[in-house]
């Protein structure tokens, strides 16, 4: 029973992030627009090759190549940038199961999925080209990786940790 609840809300996760994703919420808010500017010139510009993104940006330059190659495999437009973030929001789903099974049991980890799965916050910001909804997927990781090297599961997951750890210290600086 409970495999069919986690499948069930995999399920909704996927369908509350995937619904209309091109064009709900309706256009391109200011910051996707800026994003796909950047990814754009990535593209297009090939002495561009930013760390760092200054102007109206002012963020780390990583998540905009990831912008620019689904720019460059699904095509200019929103989609491709919300594209993104939504992969990012559905890959937290799987990563808050792994975590959750390894610091609880599996039924804690089905109703961890399903809470974040719905959660209104989550859902919306899966939808929106913007860099926010990389920070639970990292932080999530982190944890789920510290969680597995402290209970002496191997000492490469405390690389894997810090790895997390180091690309959220990255992003706000």
């Amino acid at each position: 029973g409970w495999w069919g609840l986690l499948l069930a809300a995999i399920g909704l996760g996927f369908a509350f992030r995937l619904y209309e994703i091109g064009s709900l919420p309706f256009g391109a808010w200011f910051d996707e627009a800026q994003n796909g500017i950047v990814a754009r010139r990535i593209l297009d510009d090939s002495s561009y090759r930013p760390v760092f993104v200054g102007g109206l940006t002012q963020l780390p330059a990583l998540f905009f190549y990831v912008f620019a190659i689904a720019l460059k495999i699904i095509g200019h437009g929103v989609l491709a940038l919300r594209s993104v973030t939504t992969a990012s929001g559905i890959l937290t789903l799987f990563v808050v199961y792994l975590l959750a099974r390894e610091l609880f049991d599996h039924r804690v980890a089905v109703l961890a999925t399903f809470f974040l799965a719905v959660m209104r916050w989550h859902v919306n910001f899966s939808r929106f080209a913007m860099h926010g909804i990389f920070a639970p997927l990292f932080m999530v990781a982190t944890f789920y990786f510290l969680a597995r090297a402290l209970k002496g599961k191997g000492p490469w997951n405390f690389f894997l940790a810090g790895g997390g750890l180091s690309s959220r210290i990255f992003e706000r600086q």
